[in-house]
């Protein structure tokens, strides 16, 4: 692969940037084959857990951040060591002194975590002692919105009623009548776009290949498609980015029902630091792919390569789960054998809960 085109080579990776996961994990499981061996995007280690949830025999999630990685180990060490209620107070779902935190660690996670983990941990201590769901830089940019722009178009009584439940029709009349104010529209519109996410939110990188020069009509439909759609008061994703808090909504893999097995099945899950064209060396077998939206990130050249080297890395029948944020982009056309289920696919996409997306693939290799 040509390294000076890859995004390792165009973006930093030496922060947090995603403390969540922002894809819906349910699209993941409706698609999860029993018993799969699976590869996954790592990123904050979310929906990598989830599968753990789903049955996955195996999971080898990675990433090319260390950092990310570290946070991914930290969550890993924590669902293992503490209980219950030390992890929804640990990770930061619940109100908890940053000294307790501190110790909570250095008493019971840094000891069973892998030394290059602890050493980026030690190194900033103040998310943890914060708590680590809100230290990324896309939750920052989250919560700037909530509590800096949000106020200028809506009170707190307002926002507090998005999450009143309603019908369908009887969000749409919120929507349409309280909510898409003038102002709130043209808010939206300056903070949405392609130039203030990429700077507060993303990467100017992850923007390269996008045509689309203005962005925020895109998310705005979206957005709207879910608080009229879809159930809002129980929707995770909606309440970070609406109140800056997943409060009292948790995702998935810290639901009571999810979590107690998700720990049980921790061993059948690693996190490594390597791209596609890496782990092709010494992997493969893999029935389950977890790839995000990877390929948002990549020319033409460089998505074709990447696509021939996770064909080399799937088993016959493997299942290949992934996203379109801006840029259309197709494993079917890049790998032969490759079949698209658009009909699930189309199913599981129509109650995303994290709105941000496009579109949602399911592909699935021939024997």
């Amino acid at each position: 692969m040509t390294k000076t085109k890859t995004i390792d080579r165009r973006a930093k990776f030496d922060f947090v940037r995603y403390s969540n996961c922002w894809e819906d994990p349910l699209l993941l499981l409706g698609a999860l084959p029993e018993g799969a061996k699976c590869l996954s995007i790592a990123s904050a280690g979310d929906n990598s857990f989830m599968l753990l949830s789903g049955g996955a025999r195996s999971v080898t999630a990675f990433d090319l951040n260390p950092v990310q990685l570290a946070l991914c180990e930290l969550k890993k060490a924590a669902i293992y060591a503490l209980s219950y209620e030390e992890l929804i107070a640990f990770l930061g779902f619940a109100a908890m002194p940053g000294e307790w935190r501190l110790a909570a660690y250095r008493d019971k996670l840094r000891p069973i975590m892998p030394p290059y983990a602890a050493a980026l941990c030690d190194e900033q201590p103040g998310p943890i002692a914060d708590g680590v769901v809100d230290c990324g830089k896309f939750e920052s940019y989250f919560r700037i919105f909530s509590r800096r722009v949000l106020p200028l178009a809506h009170s707190k009584r307002e926002v507090a009623e998005i999450f009143t439940p309603r019908t369908p029709e009887g969000r749409a009349e919120f929507f349409d009548k309280v909510w898409a104010n003038l102002r709130y529209r043209l808010l939206f519109k300056l903070f949405f776009n392609r130039f203030v996410m990429g700077r507060l939110g993303r990467d100017p990188e992850f923007f390269r290949y996008v045509d689309k020069m203005v962005i925020s009509k895109e998310i705005w439909g979206r957005a709207e498609r879910a608080m009229k759609d879809l159930t809002t008061e129980d929707n995770p994703y909606m309440r970070y980015v609406f109140t800056g808090s997943f409060s009292p909504v948790l995702p998935d893999y810290v639901l009571p029902g999810n979590y107690g097995i998700i720990r049980e099945r921790l061993d059948r899950i690693r996190f490594v630091k390597a791209t596609p064209d890496e782990l092709a060396g010494k992997e493969g077998g893999f029935d389950f792919f977890n790839l995000s939206d990877i390929f948002e990130y990549m020319g033409r050249d460089v998505f074709e390569e990447t696509a021939r080297t996770l064909r080399h890395l799937a088993s016959p029948g493997a299942v290949f789960a992934y996203y379109n944020m801006l840029l259309p982009r197709d494993l079917t056309e890049a790998v032969p054998g490759l079949e698209p289920r658009a009909a699930l696919a189309d199913r599981l996409f129509a109650r995303n809960r994290a709105f941000f997306y496009g579109a949602y693939h399911v592909d699935t290799l021939s024997s």
